[in-house]
């Protein structure tokens, strides 16, 4: 059965952007003059941008609206996605081993559609992806699985035929009685989820190198 759908997670998987993410919400707060709380972006792994906005809210009794919030930390990102974030190591070969062997992509990501198409076409990797869908678009973060189901629908693919790349494991553990194919790869910003995405992921990663690479291609094409 070969795989026809690769699902792919954007920040610490397709590009080295966490870190970018891990001082978003303290530069904004710094502006505010509000000293963040240790481990905040941690909190967040697991959120869609409004859920982690209205942790803010709450949180620190911020004067913004939700959406005030989520721009605010929008165009932070956007600024670090065009002048700093990098793909991640031996991704682009992967991408491109899919895209010649006719496997349809997709992003799906919590981040927002803008910095996503921006980073996108930023890195020229636009032109292997034709779907893109957000957790603020489906209205549900990571936790459930409706962002990867939406992805296989969109191009009519069994989920015993998708794979899901993702660097946390709140999306393996939520597709896991789904038969989605599960690749966890590992991303440095995430060290302490590391173990659970590995128990939860039917394929890991902790080096990704050029064996991933042809690892991935003879998995896709069995």
């Amino acid at each position: 059965m070969m795989v026809k759908c690769a699902i792919f997670d954007l920040d610490g998987t397709l590009v080295d952007s966490m870190p970018y993410w891990e001082t978003s919400a303290v530069k904004l707060l710094e502006k505010e003059g509000i000293k963040a709380e240790e481990n905040l972006c941690d909190k967040f792994l697991s959120m869609s941008l409004p859920e982690s906005a209205d942790y803010l809210i709450k949180t620190y009794s911020l004067n913004y609206s939700n959406e005030e919030i989520c721009q605010k930390i929008d165009d932070i990102m956007l600024e670090n996605y065009i002048n700093y974030v990098n793909i991640k190591p031996h991704i682009i070969d992967l991408l491109e081993s899919f895209y010649n062997l006719g496997i349809k992509m997709a992003v799906a990501s919590s981040t927002d559609r803008e910095l996503i198409v921006a980073c996108l076409k930023k890195l020229s990797l636009d032109k292997f992806f034709s779907f893109i869908t957000t957790s603020t678009e489906i209205g549900k973060s990571k936790q459930h699985p409706d962002i990867y189901i939406k992805c296989a629908n969109h191009f009519n693919v069994p989920y015993n035929e998708t794979m899901i790349f993702e660097d946390l494991p709140y999306g393996i553990i939520a597709t896991k009685s789904l038969g989605f194919i599960t690749v966890g790869l590992y991303d440095k910003t995430s060290e302490k989820h590391q173990k659970t995405l590995e128990k939860y992921s039917k394929y890991y990663f902790k080096n990704i190198d050029d064996s991933f690479v042809k690892k991935m291609i003879e998995i896709a094409g069995k």
